[in-house]
């Protein structure tokens, strides 16, 4: 069973819409547990719901993170979900274990609930930075490619990665994986006479002097 922990202030009807999509999520095994820093509004819009797997608790005159506490500490559930008051589940599948997005939104929950809240929102921010330099590496690569074995010794390791990456799938015509890469790399970095590296579709690179070269498989 999961626990859906629903802080809430003042806002009744974003209450409401918010326990309705945890009503009609496919897994049912589920309770949500209100708690209203607020006038009462939120505990009686719960009630209103009959449904004897919403609890609702006063934590009058506290910020978001006591009442998340408060909720935490009466969860009889094995797994937590947070639900703000103000969002809602468009998802029916969010609390389905079957699917790996619901699995990491539960331990990120345990996560915030071990080391504080901000978590997510800081795992979030640094994905996205990530993805920035991953996507100018990804532009740089294109303006160096080559299968020149010294240019490409010379280039950074994260820029001669993507290099030796695009230089494979173009030979090959479909999409490698870190495994060839790697290998490729070793043609570059390590070089010890090894032969080719196989790549998808039959199609091998090797390394002939100073050069990258796609040859037939065999």
């Amino acid at each position: 069973m999961i626990s859906v922990i629903i802080p809430t202030y003042k806002r009744p009807e974003f209450l409401e819409r918010a326990l309705k999509s945890v009503q009609a999520q496919t897994v049912q095994s589920w309770e949500a547990i209100v708690v209203d820093d607020g006038d009462g509004q939120g505990i009686e819009l719960a009630f209103s719901l009959r449904d004897a797997r919403i609890r609702a608790y006063p934590n009058w005159g506290s910020h978001q993170t006591d009442a998340r506490n408060t909720a935490l500490l009466r969860a009889e559930c094995d797994y937590i979900a947070l639900l703000d008051d103000d969002d809602w589940w468009e998802d029916p599948h969010n609390l389905d274990p079957a699917y790996a997005r619901v699995r990491v939104r539960q331990a990120l929950a345990v996560l915030e609930q071990a080391l504080g809240p901000g978590l997510t929102t800081a795992l979030a921010r640094t994905a996205q930075l990530a993805r920035q330099d991953a996507d100018a590496l990804d532009a740089l690569a294109v303006t160096c490619a080559t299968d020149h074995v010294p240019a490409l010794a010379a280039l950074p390791a994260a820029l001669r990665a993507r290099v030796l990456k695009a230089l494979a799938e173009a030979a090959c015509g479909v999409a490698v994986t870190s495994v060839h890469v790697l290998a490729l790399r070793a043609l570059v970095e390590d070089w010890r006479g090894q032969g080719a590296v196989a790549l998808p579709g039959g199609v091998r690179l090797a390394r002939r002097g100073d050069r990258l070269v796609p040859t037939p498989g065999g």
